[in-house]
C-alpha cells in the first residue's frame, strides 16, 4: 500500500522470477512443500500481477527496477546480479 511505501522509503527494487514453464516444473517436483495445485496460466497470471505491482510501486516512489532472471540451475548467477545490484 502507498502508506507502507511512504513509510519504508524504498529507493530500489529487485523483482527475482523465473520463466512460468520452470516455475510450474519447480513446483511439481518439489515435495517439501504442501502446496496447491496450479496451472501454467495460473502462473503466468501471478508473474503479471507481480510485474503490475512493482510497476506501480516503482512509479509511486520514483524508485528503478532490476528485473532478475532465476533461471534453473543458476541460483548462484542470480544471486550474483542481486549482490551486484545493491551495491555490496
Amino acid at each position: 500500500p502507498e502508506h507502507v511505501l511512504k513509510i519504508i522509503q524504498p529507493t530500489n527494487f529487485i523483482s527475482v522470477s523465473a520463466k512460468p514453464e520452470e516455475i510450474y516444473n519447480r513446483r511439481m517436483k518439489d515435495d517439501t512443500r504442501n502446496r496447491d495445485k496450479i496451472t501454467l496460466p495460473n502462473i503466468k497470471k501471478e508473474l503479471d500481477v507481480q510485474s503490475g505491482m512493482i510497476s506501480a510501486c516503482a512509479v509511486l516512489t520514483g524508485s528503478p527496477v532490476k528485473h532478475i532472471l532465476n533461471s534453473e540451475g543458476k541460483v548462484d548467477e542470480a544471486a550474483d546480479k542481486i549482490i551486484k545490484a545493491i551495491g555490496l
